[in-house]
């Protein structure tokens, strides 16, 4: 074995395990070589995962692992090619050296309609040679757009899907070899695929806006109330605060349903300027350029979009510094509460503490009256008999202040033993 199959045997480093699948981002969905004149269609749908086997088996023959990323097939003189994305997947039929449309529509509509699917995005990319091909390819009444790119490629389009619901656009290419004219044509079906993803977020937005602003009035008519806590004509603190929260929960409700439409919404719109950049489209004529068409459109959409985000944000930060304002009126009111609690224990306090004070007195009283008595009792037998030195009448008179001090001070002892206990 030579030295440097000994050094490979010595490594015992590992690869992180989406290494592997960094390097092939790279190179996925790669252009196919595009042969002037040529047809192209391309069609963005969804289709169900348990669907998704039969598809691929339909355009590029059988597959036996799991379901690839991308694959390319024939079907006869035409090629195919699956590509699976985040939100959607893309079927490209390219037929090159040819002119007839009519083959490719009725191969993708065998090969589709079977399948239960969700069509996103379809157009179509017509190559001709001349400009008399082109023109051709153009409704006749429509407005067209068009100009050159990036290669010199003269493209137009009416950017209007025709009676099959399919975007056309014509291209004449000058001097491009099949690898180029394929990179370009990718760029082209691409704009229009992620464009149309863009813009499925503007409805939403337009249905989503109505809801907001009834959040907005009823969140308005709850601050209002908010403000005028005193009007007994108003909801109650505990209402005020239910009606505040199931305000919040509907618009939690309603940004859930939306963050993600929202988000990729923002995602394609700059993809689309990036492949917008790409092609570097210039006018042509004086027919106004794809380009500056779709800009002058989207900029509106995406504008749209991101006001309602920027509502429901701020409608959020509003309800949270309601229920925050009505929380710390909600605590200053509870704390006045437990001051005139503690005022009032504090006054009862002062009150059992006089009641205890008299009580202790009288008790004192009592306790003296009960022990003269029984000291009577003691001295008078003995007086009679001439035992004291002088009469017991004397000797109870002094024995009263001295029982009355001595039984006051140890319930007085007893009493702050008892205090100081309970502390």
């Amino acid at each position: 074995m030579s030295d440097k199959q000994n050094s490979h045997h010595d490594i015992r480093w590992s690869y992180h395990k989406d290494r592997q699948a960094a390097i092939d981002e790279v190179h996925a969905r790669p252009a196919s070589d595009v042969l002037a004149p040529a047809v192209i269609m391309h069609i963005a749908f969804t289709c169900a995962p348990e669907n998704m086997k039969a598809l691929y088996t339909d355009l590029i023959g059988e597959i036996t692992d799991e379901v690839p990323r991308h694959a390319i097939g024939q079907i006869g003189d035409i090629e195919t090619k699956i590509e699976l994305h985040t939100e959607f997947t893309a079927c490209t039929l390219i037929a090159n050296n040819c002119t007839d449309k009519s083959e490719i529509e009725q191969t993708y509509r065998r090969v589709l309609s079977p399948h239960n699917i969700q069509i996103l995005s379809k157009c179509m990319v017509v190559i001709v040679s001349s400009a008399k091909e082109m023109a051709k390819q153009i409704p006749f009444g429509q407005r067209v757009f068009g100009g050159m790119m990036r290669g010199s490629l003269q493209v137009q389009s009416t950017l209007k899907p025709d009676d099959w619901n399919t975007i056309t656009y014509a291209v004449l290419p000058e001097k491009n070899g099949p690898n180029e004219l394929g990179r370009r044509m990718q760029r082209l079906y691409e704009l229009e695929t992620y464009r149309i993803m863009a813009l499925i977020g503007l409805p939403l937005a337009r249905r989503i806006s109505g809801r907001l602003t009834e959040l907005e009035n009823e969140l308005n008519t709850l601050t209002s109330k908010l403000e005028n806590g005193n009007d007994a004509t108003d909801l109650g603190d505990q209402e005020l605060f239910k009606r505040l929260s199931q305000l919040s929960g509907q618009l939690d409700n309603l940004r859930s349903e939306t963050r993600f439409r929202f988000s990729a919404s923002n995602a394609y719109f700059e993809i689309v300027d990036a492949r917008m950049k790409t092609l570097t489209e210039v006018e042509h004529g004086d027919l106004q350029s794809i380009s500056g068409f779709l800009r002058s459109r989207l900029e509106p959409a995406r504008a749209t979009i991101i006001s309602v985000e920027q509502r429901q944000k701020i409608l959020s930060e509003d309800i949270s510094r309601a229920l925050t304002l009505l929380r710390t009126r909600i605590d200053i009111e509870l704390s006045q509460g437990n001051q005139a609690l503690l005022q009032s224990l504090d006054g009862r306090h002062r009150q059992q503490l006089l009641l205890s004070q008299a009580v202790e007195g009288l008790s004192s009283i009592a306790i003296t009256y009960y022990a003269v008595s029984l000291l009577s009792y003691f001295l008078k037998p003995m007086d009679k008999t001439g035992a004291l030195p002088f009469s017991y009448m004397y000797i109870i008179a002094i024995a009263v202040p001295v029982v009355l001090f001595t039984v006051w001070f140890a319930i007085r002892r007893l009493r702050l033993k008892l205090h100081k206990s309970d502390e």
